[in-house]
């Protein structure tokens, strides 16, 4: 199944009028049958269809709410199975999963997904089937669930998503022909955000009408993209870097110079075709752009990630200063950009040649000022000032430290109100945690309980809250670390930040973090080991090995354990730290797990037949990373002291005793063979790993180089021994260095 991201724009369903038709329906004769026959009485009040990346329109969702529960109708064209899930970040981690299959037509499985790969049976099953349809390609099913079911291991709550300032409610789907649920392909799977919630003026408009209607107050715009950019084929992961100042703004596009703008709305603007993983928009105080340095000194402003709607919009009374060339520049609004930094992810994994892009930002702005200035305020690492220092191998925590000395020096007393607050780590990342305190003690926190860095930034749901002078913050980031880990831009190292957007704009760059040069605000920093998963702060997802149906649900009273995170902020009082689930079963386990056995009791039956039961891979091995993963691509998280059923779909066999073989002269003399063979081809790997590094880093050519290692000249600062790595890793670092390219975000 694939993730639904967010959206920081109501990206609302469409209320269907008896007797009319939405012209998105899906004209197939088999859902006007459906719709017109099973659910025409049904009374759901609001419907979307929901798009494939490329557009092409595949799920349609009807629901209503009342009273307490949520009544959905779902359909979609394939022949065996269709799944729906709510979603923390927008991926796989994290899913809370409604699955209907065509061969058990009365039959809905309540299922939760803690990584890429099957998901696992929910201990409760909350969803109650109510009717299906199966007819000439559709697959249609309506069911009824509570908004809230209690059920915080396997079930998101459906909460009040009606304010268009924070994100819609994440959604993955994914379908399929085969009659169990199997793998589904880059093609049978979407992203998507709704708003179950959406009143009834904004769920009769989409997302663009919606904007349009807020932008009839921009009195112009200008635009930051990329120009007709080649995207590399060589490698599927790439960012690409572009920056503007004010001055070439006002020259080219009439940007106003004499007086004050504030930016009222992004609209992320994306060339046709799927390579654009996210784009990033940072400001600078400064013009000085020749290297377009990633390091320098940018702050934060906006991002698109997949699935999000591609239009924000700010509140009515609030904007972000754009530009300020007037003679009292800035005064008042905060600190005045000068240049603009654009960043693009790229993602090209079937390294398609010839594909280009000119994706960017529209930036609409109005010189009428409005009576808040809005601005960023950063916590944790935000300029990577930890660069080359390591993680640590295993789990590990890294906790940034605010202190209340920089809200006491730059909130005023009214304080700040935050609009929205954003989190982001990279692919060794598992949870995140924001602290907000008052007087020393937590009075809220935001969390990820399962960080997936394929889905960008996490934008937490949350009410509009308030921050004080004196307040403090701690900002957790948790790893899964290696022993070559370390911060940096790169995709393949890590980062810790997290954004709020505030209003009023603070005089200075109000960052709170690590080693920041404003006044009080210099950020702790520490690092601590992890003991166990135990302690990460997870409890979606914790394994129970009792299935529950929802007819039993909750009926002798259980106590269950609040969220952490997930849909939104928790107080201290509901902060709780379980165990954590074991193993997860793997894509291909066998359908038990659809009938509630956990990875657990597959483990004990096993070691009742006999079979073996191994530990997970360590991750001092990496072995239980995809190895054909390329650099930059995310990669689950590695599960120590994690015991699973070795081989599961011969779970029911057991292993013969194998007769003992004498290791004799012959077997010793083949592996010193071998041994000495090893040898000579890892020499030989890193002999060619660094012509590579050179004939890229400098360009000369591999002969030359050659040349020159005879000779006893490297031609490089490095050695043998410091490019000892595989090719591949160094081949894409040299042309970094070649390139001058920095990896962010």
């Amino acid at each position: 199944l694939l993730l639904l991201s967010s959206s920081l724009l109501c990206n609302q369903g469409v209320v269907v009028v008896q007797g009319q038709e939405d012209e998105r329906l899906t004209t197939s004769g088999a859902y006007k049958k459906w719709t017109t026959g099973k659910i025409a009485n049904s009374k759901y009040t609001s419907f979307k269809i929901l798009e494939k990346a490329n557009g092409d329109e595949a799920v349609a969702l009807h629901w209503k709410l009342e009273n307490d529960e949520i009544h959905v109708g779902v359909a979609v064209e394939a022949n065996g199975w269709v799944g729906l899930g709510l979603t923390e970040m927008g991926g796989m981690s994290g899913s809370d999963i409604v699955m209907f299959e065509a061969a058990k037509p009365k039959e809905l499985h309540d299922m939760y997904g803690v990584q890429n790969g099957r998901p696992r049976m929910d201990h409760q099953q909350d969803w109650k089937f109510v009717d299906s349809f199966v007819e000439d390609g559709l697959l249609a099913f309506e069911a009824t669930r509570k908004l809230d079911t209690g059920d915080s291991i396997g079930d998101w709550p459906i909460e009040d998503d009606s304010n268009l300032l924070f994100p819609g409610t994440k959604l993955i789907a994914a379908w399929g022909d085969t009659d169990e649920m199997h793998y589904h392909g880059a093609e049978d799977r979407l992203q998507a955000s709704v708003r179950f919630f959406g009143d009834a003026s904004s769920s009769t408009k989409d997302d663009t009408e919606l904007f349009q209607e807020q932008m009839k107050q921009s009195e112009g715009s200008i635009v930051i993209k990329m120009d007709d950019f080649h995207v590399n084929e060589r490698y599927p992961t790439w960012y690409e870097h572009r920056c503007f100042t004010v001055t070439e703004l006002t020259e080219k596009q009439g940007l106003p110079a004499d007086t004050p703008i504030h930016l009222i709305g992004f609209e992320w603007l994306l060339d046709p075709g799927d390579y654009v993983h996210h784009i990033a928009l940072y400001s600078s105080p400064s013009e000085t752009i020749k290297k377009c340095d990633p390091s320098g000194p940018h702050s934060f402003m906006h991002v698109w990630n997949k699935g999000q709607e591609k239009n924000y919009f700010f509140p009515a009374d609030v904007g972000m200063l754009l530009a300020d060339e007037s003679e009292n520049a800035g005064k008042g609004l905060g600190r005045v950009p000068k240049s603009f930094r654009l960043e693009i992810h790229y993602e090209n994994q079937k390294k398609v040649k010839g594909a280009r892009d000119s994706s960017g930002v529209r930036l609409h702005y109005t010189t009428k000022l409005r009576k808040h200035t809005g601005a960023i305020m950063e916590f944790g690492d935000p300029r990577v000032l930890l660069r080359d220092k390591p993680i640590g191998e295993g789990l590990q925590r890294h906790i940034f430290g605010c202190p209340a000395s920089c809200t006491t020096n730059h909130v005023k007393p009214a304080g700040l109100t935050v609009l929205y607050e954003m989190l982001h780590m990279h692919k060794h990342g598992t949870t995140m945690q924001n602290v907000h305190k008052r007087e020393g003690k937590e009075i809220r926190r935001s969390s990820v309980q399962y960080y997936d860095f394929d889905q960008g930034a996490q934008v937490v749901r949350q009410t509009q809250f308030k921050v004080m002078p004196g307040d403090s913050f701690d900002t957790y980031c948790n790893y899964n670390g290696t022993e070559k880990l370390s911060f940096g831009f790169e995709a393949d190292r890590e980062m810790c930040m997290a954004w709020l957007l505030v209003y009023p704009a603070a005089d200075i760059h109000l960052s709170c973090s690590y080693r920041s040069q404003e006044k009080g605000c210099d950020g702790t920093y520490e690092r601590t080991p992890i003991e166990d998963e135990t302690m990460l702060g997870r409890i979606f997802g914790k394994e129970v090995t009792e299935v529950k149906t929802n007819d039993s649900s909750n009926s002798e009273g259980e106590s269950r354990p609040a969220v952490v995170g997930g849909f939104g902020a928790r107080k201290e009082d509901d902060v709780v730290t379980p165990a954590l689930a074991s193993a997860t079963p793997a894509l291909d386990t066998p359908s038990d797990v659809l009938q509630g056995k956990s990875p657990a009791q597959e483990a004990e039956e096993a070691a009742k037949k006999g079979s073996v039961v191994s530990e997970a891979p360590d991750p001092k091995t990496g072995t239980n990373e995809d190895v054909s993963e390329q650099k930059g691509q995310g990669q689950q998280p590695h599960r120590d002291d994690v015991k699973t059923a070795a081989a599961p779909h011969n779970a029911s066999k057991t292993r013969k005793p194998s007769r003992p073989k004498p290791v004799g002269l012959i077997k010793v003399g083949a592996a010193f063979s071998f041994l000495l063979i090893l040898v000579a081809l890892v020499a030989k790997s890193r002999k060619n790993a660094a012509v590579a590094y050179k004939k890229l880093a400098d360009g000369s050519s591999g002969d030359d180089v050659a040349h020159k290692q005879k000779k006893g000249h490297t031609g490089t600062a490095l050695s043998l021994d410091q490019v000892a790595q595989s090719g591949d890793e160094l081949v894409e670092k040299a042309a970094r260095v070649r390139d001058s390219e920095f990896v962010h975000f």
